[in-house]
């Protein structure tokens, strides 16, 4: 039999508005590292819309043509680091949808530095002088971190969702919501 203070210390469970508001961020998700490899599609076809999408990832990846993978002849819209990291990271918050029975069952952050060490040594490499890793093995050593960093997205999203305020109706300072004007 459990006391009152060990069932006061239990997390809540997660609840079903927040296992669906991850599971929209995994199909957002889905659809953004979908688009890096529709632009070389798009692009081997003739399209402009592969350009307009390879372009509106410029901003987050370098681009590097002989650092990306290729399909049909056309470098993917991100390098192959980013490729394992978006990849990873769709992958992390499906588990993060399918993991989610309590708010405790996130990844320990001590994971953090185990699966991003492959891919600081690789990104170090070329600092300490020995040769760079091709695009494949760049890729694969990218996967395990994106995989915890969607976790932690999926337990953040789950997070908001869930917080007691935002359960309760929260109201702020005098009972006025945070979304009223107030005169003060």
């Amino acid at each position: 039999m459990r006391t009152p203070s060990a069932r006061a210390n239990d997390p809540e469970p997660v609840s079903a508005s927040a296992r669906r508001a991850v599971a929209v961020a995994a199909v957002a998700a889905g659809a953004y590292v979908a688009g890096t490899w529709v632009g070389p599609v798009l692009v081997a076809a003739g399209s402009t819309a592969g350009a307009w999408l390879h372009l509106a990832y410029a901003p987050l990846c370098h681009q590097l043509a002989e650092r990306s993978l290729w399909l049909g002849g056309v470098p993917l819209a991100v390098c192959a680091r980013c490729t394992g990291l978006y990849a990873g990271g769709l992958a992390g918050l499906v588990v993060g949808v399918a993991c989610l029975g309590r708010r405790d069952r996130g990844p320990r952050p001590r994971w953090l530095a185990l699966v991003a060490a492959p891919t600081a040594i690789d990104a170090l490499l070329p600092w300490i002088g020995l040769p760079q890793l091709s695009e494949v093995p760049r890729a694969l050593l990218a996967i395990p971190c994106g995989v915890l960093a969607g976790w932690y997205l999926a337990v953040g999203v789950a997070g908001l969702v869930d917080r007691p305020a935002v359960r309760a109706g929260w109201t702020g300072i005098g009972g006025a919501s945070p979304l009223e004007e107030t005169d003060g």
